[in-house]
């Protein structure tokens, strides 16, 4: 067996590797968290374990004793807009059973954000 293996290390160039991809999540992560902050969003978190998922016909969730992984922060976002909030984003885990794949996994990070009264214009303006 590999030395590096015995000792639950990756080879040098594998690590390099994995230490460049975290270092780019990070700034992406960071770069995202700015655009919506500078836009006027208020970044909110919402649970992971919720007691009843929004029923999707297509997304198979995540559950046991009556309670869910969240398949996306749709349903707890939507109660902060009821609430008053106009302008929020989330970036969270989200989980999907039937999700995987040599791309996918159960288990994903998924941006979510919502703009009272924003058309689909105003979107695509902002994404440009």
């Amino acid at each position: 067996m590999d030395a590096s293996l015995k000792n639950n290390s990756l080879p040098d160039v594998a690590h390099a590797q994995r230490s460049k991809n975290l270092a780019r999540r990070a700034d992406l992560l960071r770069c995202v968290r700015a655009f919506f902050a500078d836009g006027g969003y208020l970044e909110v978190e919402t649970p992971v374990r919720i007691p009843v998922p929004l029923p999707e016909a297509h997304i198979e969730v995540i559950a046991a004793d009556g309670w869910a992984l969240q398949p996306s922060p749709e349903i707890c976002m939507k109660r902060l807009l009821a609430a008053g909030y106009e302008k929020i984003f989330q970036i969270c885990k989200c989980f999907r059973k039937a999700e995987r794949g040599r791309r996918h996994l159960p288990e994903m990070t998924m941006l979510e954000w919502y703009a009272v009264g924003e058309t689909y214009l105003d979107l695509m303006t902002r994404c440009e």
